[in-house]
């Protein structure tokens, strides 16, 4: 990777704060994602199914997992949304295109909220990692979330996100190339760094995090709704501490049908009303953080 970015210790890195004199950069990031009931050439990306069916070939309909996911844009969705619009918080969204054409009436609403959108591939099967040795069939699937992205939301999107995470050593230059000013898909620091992608251009990385994230400490782990509150807490608190010599992002990842459970959906809001009782917290958007990069660029 080092012909993307250079090796820097956050340590060495130049004191100062976010914009307004702010310390710590919060994002709270709602996956707006879709799956089909058959896929038989991949599997349920983003994480692990709630009802494991052992052997079950590709080409059968998986309706238990299927229907626990469909949960998000009937039901989660909307809990999660309400929270938030109670709480007057800026949400950026990762989003499948296929979920604005399938669940019109929710992504309405996410507009009408004014969150930030961020592609993040037509669908979750489509892992670009599996393209790793085809640049062209890889940039034909980016190529095709952008015209999607744009007959649902009416603009170009500026970041993305790869399914999964999971994207390649293509994927940076390929996004430059289309006119995408950042990108999430490497969880490796606590600020944004821009990286030379080539032919003079410049993409960001705005880190996602798949640590503070509902997926792997409800569904992987098995952490309760309070457990999860005091897990979330203690990372931020200790970055907020941190943040005031080095400023930093904190990222918390939420799927509404994980997170849009009654009890989880609770211990969410009562973590962002706790975010926003502390003095030098910035709730900022993901193209925010990705234009500080580039004017702070070293």
């Amino acid at each position: 990777m080092e012909h993307l970015y250079k090796y820097s210790p956050i340590v060495h890195r130049k004191k100062g704060t976010w914009p307004n004199g702010t310390n710590l950069a919060v994002i709270i990031t709602m996956n707006l994602e879709t799956w089909d009931v058959i896929k038989e050439t991949a599997t349920y990306a983003g994480g692990p199914d709630i009802l494991p069916i052992i052997g079950l070939p590709r080409d059968h309909e998986d309706l238990p997992n299927y229907s626990w996911r469909e949960y998000g844009p009937r039901v989660g969705f909307w809990r999660l949304l309400n929270y938030f619009n109670e709480l007057n918080v800026q949400i950026s969204s990762t989003l499948n295109t296929q979920f604005g054409k399938r669940y019109p009436e929710a992504l309405k609403a996410a507009k009408e909220a004014n969150w930030e959108f961020i592609a993040h591939s037509t669908e979750q099967h489509e892992l670009l990692v599996f393209k790793a040795k085809n640049r062209e069939e890889e940039r034909s699937i980016i190529e095709k979330t952008v015209q999607e992205f744009e007959e649902v939301l009416g603009y170009r999107p500026k970041g993305w996100l790869s399914p999964s995470l999971a994207g390649t050593l293509n994927t940076p230059s390929i996004l430059a190339e289309l006119g995408f000013s950042f990108m999430s898909d490497l969880q490796n620091d606590e600020q944004p760094y821009v990286m030379n992608v080539g032919n003079g251009k410049k993409l960001v990385n705005v880190p996602y995090s798949a640590e503070i994230n509902d997926f792997p400490i409800f569904i992987r782990r098995g952490n309760t709704p309070n457990e999860f509150y005091e897990y979330v807490k203690q990372e931020f608190d200790v970055l907020l501490e941190e943040s005031r010599e080095i400023p930093r992002i904190f990222n918390l990842g939420l799927h509404p049908h994980v997170s849009g459970r009654p009890a989880r959906a609770r211990s969410v809001a009562n973590l962002i009303e706790y975010f926003k009782s502390k003095e030098g917290v910035w709730f900022a958007t993901r193209e925010e953080v990705a234009k500080w990069a580039l004017e702070n660029e070293e």
